[in-house]
């Protein structure tokens, strides 16, 4: 196979952490795979990749570039799955990193005729300008991402209790808005949730607009969360442990109601769809919301 022609659009770096292996977890190790009919143990490197899926011309520097920000992810999340915390920066590169899965994944559909780091980079540039930052008068820099989510945005990874695991998907990264704009501008994202590995999740969050509590979860939120999962998922999602057959007839349930998504990517904008979570709505964590 060519160099680099493998792209992944949600990297094995990720994925790796719900392998069965979860000790000496890998690129190579095995993991549990459902889409709504079959379940089936697979090589986590197989799986969320296209041949040439952002670049052809470019396949060598688009890897780099997202090598380097996974690399930042894997320091961050080796050092939680080895319960130790991790520093400020690295908290801030999950972040950042939380926001890149989903803007980098198949989910938004590529019309714009180009190749799809093309499409990948307008995403990019509109989720920060328009969406993180609310404004169009100039392109945001780097130094402006970092220094946003260093000002107004927090991070809390929560563990789930006993036996209990979370899942994840092919869509992991499910960002969230607690109210809709008035003027058909674009919604300001307000949290962000993100299976780190089968004990634990990060929630990323607009300090200006929630607080999280640093309480155990409840296994409403815990249900609640797997189930975010299911319906954020584009095609199947990911266990590291074997699913019953009770889970999987939950699971069917919920993947016969899932619709296709309409994110598109076109020459002159992003067309985005985020989950809402009404008022009447809340998890455990956050306070109620007048």
């Amino acid at each position: 196979m060519p160099e680099f022609k493998r792209q992944h659009f949600l990297p094995a770096s990720y994925l790796k952490y719900f392998s069965t292996d979860r000790q000496n977890c890998s690129r190579d190790s095995f993991i549990w795979r459902f889409d709504g009919k079959a379940l089936r143990l697979v090589p986590v490197t197989s799986q969320c990749s296209e041949d040439y899926f952002y670049s052809k011309t470019d396949a060598a520097k688009t890897e780099q570039m997202f090598q380097k920000a996974e690399s930042n992810y894997c320091n961050c999340v080796d050092r939680i799955f080895k319960n130790q915390a991790p520093s400020g920066i690295e908290y801030g590169n999950l972040v950042i990193a939380m926001f890149d899965l989903h803007l980098r994944n198949r989910v938004h559909k590529n019309l714009t005729g180009k190749q799809r780091i093309d499409a990948y980079n307008l995403c990019s540039g509109i989720f920060v300008n328009e969406i993180l930052l609310g404004r169009k008068d100039r392109r945001a820099t780097k130094e402006d991402l970092v220094e946003h989510v260093q000002n107004y945005w927090g991070v809390h990874v929560f563990q789930i209790s006993g036996i209990s695991e979370f899942v994840t998907s092919d869509h992991p990264s499910m960002w969230t808005i607690l109210k809709m704009p008035s003027d058909g501008s674009h919604p300001r994202l307000h949290m962000v949730t993100l299976p780190l590995t089968p004990k634990h999740t990060a929630v990323a969050f607009d300090n200006r607009v929630l607080q999280i509590f640093d309480d155990p979860l409840s296994v409403n939120d815990e249900q609640t969360l797997n189930i975010g999962q299911i319906q954020n998922a584009d095609q199947c999602i990911y266990t590291s442990g074997r699913l019953s057959d009770e889970h999987m007839e939950m699971m069917r349930g919920h993947f016969a109601k899932n619709e296709p998504s309409p994110c598109e990517v076109r020459e002159n904008g992003w067309k985005l769809s985020l989950q809402y979570l009404p008022p009447e709505h809340h998890f455990s964590f956050t306070p109620i919301r007048a």
